[in-house]
């Protein structure tokens, strides 16, 4: 970078190094670096997008999102990524049609799914939210934070003995989760302390 500073690619791969290091500002400025050399980089709109999500810039997000769109118009990521950030925006009927079209296409995508049902959940739809959830979590068994979400529907809908079954497996997940935790610190500090 330094010898060609430039040269697209390396602002393009600085971005996702900055943002590693929770340096977001810097990481989209490179990103509006690579696309000064570049501007129909597809990648560093993808990269923009998600940034300017991080950092709370929804409306700009989403115009990085649909630049991406025309450069690239059979982008699943781009269109999954509009309908994620209008479910943040609490806007389930822009959202929940973009995330149905990438499901059409890829409907084994959890994650997306699980935002569909986010978005049937602000729809205020919670049976059709459940049956969503349920499919993402089969789908992908380690998005176990789904199951604090469908034990809280379960309740909403009047079955209180899903609902505990939900928690259950949540809260299990939780404690696996620190003890994993604990583990690596101990093998780290055990690690630190040989050396």
């Amino acid at each position: 970078l330094e010898s060609d500073p430039t040269f697209a690619l390396a602002h393009l791969n600085r971005g996702p190094a900055l943002l590693k290091l929770g340096r977001r500002d810097e990481a989209l400025g490179e990103y509006d670096r690579a696309l000064e050399f570049d501007p129909k980089c597809v990648v560093a709109h993808y990269g923009r997008g998600d940034v300017l999500r991080l950092l709370g810039r929804t409306d700009e997000a989403l115009a990085a999102c649909e630049e991406e769109l025309k450069l690239d118009p059979y982008s699943a990521a781009a269109r999954a990524r509009i309908g994620r950030i209008y479910v943040e925006l609490r806007r389930p009927e822009d959202a929940i049609p973009r995330l149905l079209e990438v499901l059409k296409k890829n409907p084994g995508d959890a994650e997306t799914r699980a935002e569909l049902a986010r978005g049937y959940e602000l729809r205020g739809d919670p049976a059709k939210s459940l049956e969503e959830y349920l499919l993402a979590l089969k789908q992908d068994p380690s998005l176990t934070r789904l199951h604090y979400v469908i034990s809280r529907l379960y309740r909403r809908l009047g079955q209180p003995e899903q609902a505990r079954w939900h928690i259950a497996r949540f809260q299990e997940s939780e404690q696996s989760q620190r003890r994993q935790l604990r583990e690596r610190v101990e093998r780290f500090q055990k690690g630190k302390a040989m050396s």
